[in-house]
C-alpha cells in the first residue's frame, strides 16, 4: 500500500504485513493495531507446524514483510488497550474532588459516579496500571465519613437522601479485601441488616438505573464472602430483575437513569454475579 506524505508529492510504500496463525486465534480481531493500518495485510491461516511463515515470506515477492504471529499480534492489541486504560485512569484521577469523591456537576445522586470511579481505579490497579495510593485512600476516607454522617441522621445530598444508593456504595468500597472486611465489620454488618427491609431495598420507590446499579454493588460485595446472606440476596434479585425485563429483552429505569443500554448492562451483571470470577482487589495484591 502507498500514500502521499503531507506537503510532498513523494509516495511512501509500506511493506506488506503477513499475519500467521490458526483461524480461531484471529476471529473478531478488530480494529487492527496501528502498526498494521497503513499496510496491505495478508493473513495466512493453518494448523501449527505446516509452514505458514514460509508461505508468508514467499508471498512477499521480495519486499521485506512485517510478520506477526499470534503472540506478537496479541501484544500489539494489548499495548493499545493498555494505553487506552492508562488514559482513562488519568482522567478519573484528575477529576477526583477534594473530599475524595467524584460527586461531580451537582447531578442527582452522584454517589453512583463515585462508586464507578473508585471501582474502575481499583480494577485497573489490579491489572498493573499505576494508581496513586492517595487517590484510593481519599475515596475510602470519604466513604467512611459519609457513612458515619448518615448513621447520625444527616441527609446525604450525594445520594439524594436515598439510603440504598449510599449504603450500596459504602458496602462495596469497604469490603474489597479480607482486611477491609475485618476493619469495617461493624459498618458492614449494619448495612447487611438492612437488606431484609423492603423499604430500604426499594430505594427511591420506583425502579430507576440507580436501583439497578445499587443492586449490582450489593451483589458484588456479598459474593466476596458467599454464604446464606449472599445466596438469599442473589435469589431475591434474580426474581425481581427478571420480572422487570421488557418484552424486547432489555431493562429500563423508570426515573433518572432511564437509558436502556446502561440499565440493561447493570441488570445482566447482577443476574450473572454468581458466575463472575472473583476479582482480587488491587489492595490485596499490594499486601
Amino acid at each position: 500500500m502507498s500514500q502521499l506524505t503531507r506537503g510532498s508529492s513523494r509516495r511512501v510504500v509500506y511493506a506488506p504485513a503477513f499475519i500467521t496463525g490458526t483461524s480461531s486465534e484471529f476471529m473478531g480481531r478488530k480494529p487492527l493495531p496501528r502498526v498494521l493500518r497503513q499496510r496491505r495485510i495478508t493473513v495466512v491461516l493453518g494448523p501449527e507446524g505446516v509452514g505458514k511463515s514460509t508461505v508468508a515470506r514467499a508471498l512477499a515477492a521480495g519486499i521485506p514483510p512485517l510478520e506477526l504471529d499470534a503472540k506478537q499480534l496479541e501484544t500489539q492489541f494489548n499495548a493499545r488497550v493498555r494505553q487506552s486504560l492508562q488514559k482513562c485512569v488519568a482522567k478519573i484521577e484528575k477529576n477526583q474532588m477534594k473530599d475524595g469523591s467524584w460527586n461531580l456537576a451537582g447531578g442527582w445522586a452522584p454517589i453512583l459516579g463515585t462508586s464507578m470511579a473508585s471501582q474502575s481505579l481499583d480494577m485497573a490497579r489490579a491489572k498493573g496500571v499505576p494508581v496513586a495510593p492517595a487517590t484510593m485512600a481519599k475515596v475510602t476516607e470519604y466513604t467512611k465519613q459519609a457513612g458515619a454522617q448518615s448513621a447520625g441522621g444527616v441527609r446525604s445530598e450525594a445520594s439524594a437522601g436515598v439510603s440504598l444508593y449510599q449504603k450500596a456504595q459504602e458496602l462495596e468500597q469497604l469490603s474489597r479485601t479480607a482486611k477491609d472486611r475485618k476493619d469495617n465489620a461493624r459498618e458492614i454488618d449494619a448495612i447487611k441488616d438492612q437488606l431484609t427491609e423492603s423499604k430500604f431495598v426499594s430505594g427511591y420507590g420506583s425502579i430507576g438505573g440507580e436501583e439497578f446499579f445499587s443492586y449490582l454493588n450489593i451483589s458484588e460485595s456479598l459474593k466476596r464472602t458467599g454464604g446464606p446472606e449472599w445466596e438469599k440476596w442473589h435469589g431475591n434479585m434474580k426474581d425481581k430483575i427478571v420480572k422487570l425485563q421488557n418484552q424486547d429483552g432489555t431493562w429500563a429505569g423508570h426515573h433518572c437513569i432511564t437509558g436502556r443500554v446502561a440499565v440493561t448492562s447493570a441488570a445482566i451483571l447482577t443476574l450473572l454475579a454468581d458466575r463472575q470470577p472473583a476479582v482480587l482487589s488491587s489492595a490485596a495484591k499490594v499486601r
